[in-house]
């Protein structure tokens, strides 16, 4: 009878320990926040504090779109969802709280990361995005959930206009399609349409196969007189006056 007494008491030690345990996973210490996501370009990695788009390069009709914030965690999985704060820098911020819809900063449940939507819109009011930039910057706000931020990580940048502007993952074309230039994206967008460049990041076949379909729409360009007179040149010139290559 005492063994067995003793026994349960050992029991109960151990769901406590492990209850415990499990506390320690939801309020994980040493759990810290840091904002951004990684790029590669051809060997090197770098880290992108922003998120862009251009209203341009985007279907005419379209009046809102969804960026995301990409906030990543250092420290331990947890087995259940945790919020985390972002607030507005407003003194490196120029739009009101109409002019986009900030989503739920939360990290999933046994996840490392979490993309955080912002919907932006076209029209901001005292705002003329066909010349200077929309912009909306977040800071991490320590809570229970994550007290610290990685050092030089704590905030990030959503931006947008209606002028061309270097698109979200051009990093991942530019071994293929060179250096960004304004002149080279209209090209693109006049003639190829819209690009959704992420998907060509790590993937040399597809990145060669669109390199491959703008030089043959560039060649087809260039060939034809009837563009003679087009603003762009003829040939297609680049932003420093010399002819477009890819």
């Amino acid at each position: 009878m005492k063994q067995q007494y003793l026994f349960y008491i050992l029991a109960v030690v151990l769901l406590l320990a492990g209850c415990e345990n499990d506390e320690y996973l939801y309020r994980d210490v040493s759990a810290r926040i840091w904002l951004g996501r990684r790029d590669t370009i051809g060997s090197l990695i770098a880290t992108r504090d922003s998120s862009v788009v251009s209203f341009l390069a985007l279907p005419s009709g379209q009046t809102k779109d969804t960026l995301y914030v990409t906030a990543n965690v250092t420290g331990q999985r947890a087995p259940v969802d945790r919020p985390f704060v972002l607030k507005v820098v407003p003194e490196l911020t120029n739009v009101s709280t109409g002019d986009y819809e900030l989503g739920q900063p939360v990290i999933p449940a046994n996840s490392f990361i979490a993309q955080v939507p912002v919907i932006v819109h076209k029209q901001v009011p005292g705002l003329d995005l066909s010349k200077e930039w929309a912009k909306l910057v977040l800071r991490f706000v320590p809570n229970e959930n994550f007290q610290y931020a990685t050092a030089g990580t704590d905030t990030f940048r959503i931006i947008w206009s209606d002028f061309l502007t270097q698109p979200d993952g051009w990093t991942a074309v530019q071994s293929f399609l060179g250096v960004y230039s304004q002149s080279k994206y209209k090209f693109i967008l006049e003639f190829y349409g819209p690009v959704d460049f992420e998907r060509y990041r790590g993937n040399t076949n597809l990145g060669l196969g669109l390199q491959s379909a703008l030089k043959k729409l560039l060649r087809d360009y260039n060939a034809d007189p009837a563009n003679a007179g087009r603003a762009e040149g003829w040939p297609w010139l680049n932003d420093d006056g010399t002819p477009l290559t890819f």
